[in-house]
């Protein structure tokens, strides 16, 4: 009897630590990408905002007072993409560069947040190791960036 009650000790805590599992990868999962890019002569600021079901871009120039802003749907492609590419070991050692802005130029931000709450945030990275090792995963916020920035263009060509 005491074996059987061992057993089934074991057992239950054997199935109790396999369902937590998938709770401590969901913490890692992507909830969102920002991508901002600011500064200049113009006081220009653009900012890229991309989750699971929808991509939204703005942009301003603070000189001409001219702005754009656009929302679609997130494609399953690049959301694929973005969560296959994602590698947080990576992401922890990611170290933001000098900024330009007092030099009259602009900085480029980056921010990815988990479903955990976790955040990672830094600008001008650009040059460092460990983001061109995520290429593909900053190369497609940079490809939606530019279908976006397309799409209005095509849009204004139509309206004038």
């Amino acid at each position: 009897m005491k074996r059987i009650i061992y057993f089934l000790i074991i057992v239950i805590t054997c199935l109790a630590c396999k369902s937590q599992q998938p709770l401590s990868a969901n913490n890692n999962k992507l909830c969102k990408v920002e991508y901002s890019n600011y500064g200049g002569i113009h006081g220009w600021e653009e900012s890229l905002s991309i989750t699971e079901e929808n991509i939204s871009y703005n942009s301003i120039s603070r000189r001409t007072n001219k702005s754009e802003k656009e929302l679609e749907k997130t494609s399953e492609n690049v959301w694929r993409k973005l969560e296959s590419s994602l590698d947080i070991h990576l992401l922890e050692r990611i170290k933001s560069g000098e900024s330009t802005l007092l030099y009259d130029g602009k900085d480029t931000k980056f921010k990815i947040v988990l479903c955990s709450g976790k955040e990672f945030s830094f600008i001008n990275s650009q040059d460092s190791d460990e983001y061109q090792k995520m290429n593909e995963f900053f190369s497609t916020i940079l490809d939606c960036r530019t279908k976006i920035i397309s799409k209005i263009n095509n849009n204004d060509k139509i309206n004038h």
